[in-house]
């Protein structure tokens, strides 16, 4: 049972309050829209099932079950607040494609802010609170979030797909981490991101953080493992650990800036690694190699427990450094690496 249940196209809901034990608006059908409107339900405040659907400056509310649902493509939600007191229930839940989330707020209060399980959609100007798990879960491709503020309780985002954007944002992970990523080709720029365990947690390849500040609290600023990603013009700082820990081949690290407050500013395990024009502190060490033919040029460091280098591997070139440390300015183990043009103290 429902407050008002639509199946047909092209209906549209204005200047309406809805209040019902179950369902507060059930639509089946296309190109329908909700304008003005105050909706609640036990269940869902608005479930829809259609392509089409345009909901705009109103209040969705679902006590049990997600505020709004969407199950199909080419939606538009603006200028909404959306919430859900319901377990693990967000407060905007999109199963689908090129839908828009615009000027909104959507919070649940014992799950997630916004989860989408589809591509091509977009999240702008938007604040999104999972007060229980993470602010935002994706589950798909070529997706944006643009101007947005994101907190969650666990992470801030979570995004399992490739080619998405995350752009002008903010993003906090009380309990987890600022934004989790696992697939390629993903593009992170300008950008705050806070994390109670790391910043910012990339598994793939070819993604980019750009203009970006990034912290964790509880381990390191930015985790990558993957390959032919490129961090430019980044400040990351691990409260509790490293700035910034690759396991990969052939990323590039420039113009940046790494803190690791109790471990390495800049750890490296791989090979074909370039980094240029960047500062890197570590209470421990200041950059950690283990691989080879990795690169590091025109770039200050400092080790302020041990070493300011410490490489294990071969064909490592080294130019234009400027390294202090505790222990050793550098330490080598490994075979044909070049040093030129570079300052060491111990």
């Amino acid at each position: 049972y429902a407050g008002i249940v639509v199946k047909s196209s092209g209906v549209r809901v204005v200047n309406s309050t809805v209040t019902q034990d179950g369902y507060g608006v059930v639509i089946i059908g296309d190109n329908n829209t909700i304008y003005d409107s105050n909706i609640a339900g036990y269940y869902y405040g608005v479930n829809v099932t259609g392509n089409h659907t345009v909901i705009v400056r109103s209040y969705v509310y679902g006590y049990d079950s997600p505020g709004i649902y969407i199950w199909g493509s080419d939606n538009n939600i603006t200028d909404v607040y959306a919430s859900s007191d319901g377990y693990d229930s967000p407060g905007i839940y999109i199963i689908g494609n090129h839908t828009v989330i615009v000027r909104s707020y959507a919070s649940g209060y014992y799950g997630y802010g916004i989860v989408i399980y589809g591509s091509y959609n977009n999240v702008t100007d938007t604040h999104a609170a999972g007060d229980d798990n993470d602010g935002i879960y994706i589950h798909g491709s070529y997706n944006n979030i643009t101007d947005s503020v994101v907190k969650g309780e666990w992470s801030g985002v979570i995004i399992y797909g490739s080619r998405n954007l995350i752009y002008g944002s903010s993003f906090t992970g009380s309990y987890g981490d600022g934004i989790d990523i696992y697939g390629s080709y993903n593009n992170i720029t300008d950008v705050y991101a806070y994390g109670h365990n790391y910043g910012v947690y990339i598994t793939g390849n070819d993604t980019a953080i750009v203009r970006s500040y990034v912290a964790g609290d509880f381990y390191d600023g930015i985790d990558i493992y993957g390959s032919y990603n490129n961090v430019t013009d980044v400040y990351a700082v691990g409260y509790g650990g490293n700035g910034i820990y690759i396991v990969g081949n052939d990323n590039v690290i420039s113009g940046s800036s790494f803190t690791g407050s109790w471990g390495y500013g800049i750890y490296i395990g791989g090979s074909d690694n370039t980094i240029a024009d960047t500062y890197a502190y570590g209470h421990d060490y200041g950059i950690y190699i283990y691989g080879s033919y990795n690169t590091i040029r025109s770039t200050n460091i400092t080790g302020y427990y041990y070493d300011s280098i410490d490489i294990y591997g071969s064909h490592n070139t080294i130019t234009d450094i400027h390294a202090a440390g505790e222990d050793s300015g550098i330490y080598i183990v490994g075979n044909d690496n070049v040093i030129s043009g570079s300052s060491f103290t111990g």
